[in-house]
C-alpha cells in the first residue's frame, strides 16, 4: 500500500491538509512554501522540531477513545498506509484520521489536540481551514459526513458534526486541480504572500546572491515610500503597545488577570521564562 506520508505520494497529489494551504487558510505554511516542498526545491530538516506534530498523532486514539466514550458513537482509526483518492480526479487525496462504524453512519472523523492559548479559534466551531480540510476529505472519500473532535489543551473533547457540501466541493475542484496545473504541472511558483516574508519562504526559493544590481524605473518609489511609511507606523504601534503593557501590568501588579465586564481581558501568569502577558478572549484562571 502507499505511504501517504512519504515525500514520493504528497508530491504527486494534493492531499486534504494541502487544501486550506493552496486557498490561503493556512497559518502553518503558504502556497509557495508548499510548492517549494512539493517541487523539491526544498526540504526542511526538521518537519517537526517542538514534537506538536508527533504529540498530535500519538493523541488520536486517545481522544477517538474519549470521543467514542462521551458520544456513544463507535469509531475506529483509519489506517494511515490506505490513502484514497477522487476517482474522477486521482490527483486529489485523502488519508482521515478515523471513521465511525458502518452500524453507526460510516461518517469520517477528524481529530485534532490544540493549544489552550489558541482556543479562541474553536469559539464558534471548526476553523475554517479544517473545514475545508475535512470537505475533501468527503469528497475524495464520498462520505455524507465528518465530526470534528478537537481537545483543547486537557479538557474533555468538543465535537461538531458537518455535510458534505457540493457547491464547495465544485470549488475545490476547480481552484485546487487548477493550482496543481498550473504551478506544479507548469513549474511557475504561487505569487508570494506578505506570511511569505516574515517566514522567510523567498530565501529559501533564492538562498543566496549574485553581487548584482538590478535598476528599476520610477514605479517602484512609491512602493519604496510606502515601505519607510509601513516600518515608521509599525515601530509607532509597537510604542504604544509597550505603553499599553506596561499600565496593564501595573494595575495587575501580583494578581493572575484582569477580567473586562464581557469576559475578555489579559492574563499575567508566571512560566518558566518568567512572567508572560497575554490578550485572551476569555478570562481562565
Amino acid at each position: 500500500m502507499p505511504d501517504a506520508t512519504s515525500f514520493e505520494w504528497r508530491s504527486q497529489h494534493i492531499g486534504a491538509s494541502d487544501a486550506p494551504i493552496i486557498l490561503g487558510l493556512s497559518s502553518f505554511m503558504t502556497p509557495l512554501e508548499l510548492w517549494l516542498i512539493k517541487t523539491g526545491r526544498y526540504q526542511r530538516d526538521d518537519d517537526d522540531p517542538t514534537g506538536r506534530l508527533e504529540a498530535g498523532h500519538r493523541l488520536e486514539s486517545v481522544i477517538l477513545r474519549w470521543y467514542s466514550d462521551l458520544s456513544g458513537r463507535p469509531a475506529s482509526l483509519w489506517p494511515q498506509d490506505s490513502p484514497e483518492w477522487h476517482p474522477s480526479y486521482p490527483v486529489l487525496s485523502a488519508t482521515p484520521d478515523a471513521h465511525h462504524e458502518p452500524d453507526d453512519d460510516g461518517g469520517l472523523v477528524e481529530l485534532k489536540s490544540w493549544h489552550p492559548f489558541d482556543a479562541h479559534a474553536w469559539e464558534y466551531g471548526p476553523p475554517l481551514a479544517i473545514q475545508v480540510q475535512v470537505q475533501q476529505q468527503m469528497l475524495v472519500t464520498g462520505s455524507p459526513t465528518c465530526t470534528v473532535v478537537v481537545m483543547i489543551g486537557f479538557e474533555r473533547p468538543q465535537w461538531w458534526d458537518l455535510e458534505a457540501d457540493a457547491e464547495l466541493h465544485e470549488l475545490l475542484i476547480v481552484r485546487l486541480l487548477d493550482w496543481w496545473e498550473r504551478h506544479i504541472e507548469g513549474d511557475e511558483p504561487p505569487p508570494p504572500i506578505a506570511a511569505d516574508a516574515q517566514r522567510g519562504t523567498m530565501a529559501k526559493l533564492h538562498p543566496d546572491d549574485n553581487g548584482v544590481v538590478i535598476d528599476v524605473d520610477d514605479s517602484w518609489v512609491e512602493l519604496w515610500e510606502r515601505h519607510e511609511a509601513a516600518a515608521t507606523a509599525a515601530s509607532q504601534a509597537r510604542a504604544e503597545q509597550n505603553e499599553i503593557k506596561a499600565e496593564v501590568q501595573d494595575r495587575i501588579k501580583g494578581n493572575t488577570a484582569l477580567r473586562l465586564p464581557g469576559g475578555s481581558g489579559w492574563t499575567w501568569k508566571t512560566e518558566k521564562r518568567g512572567r508572560v502577558l497575554r490578550r485572551v478572549r476569555k478570562v481562565r484562571v
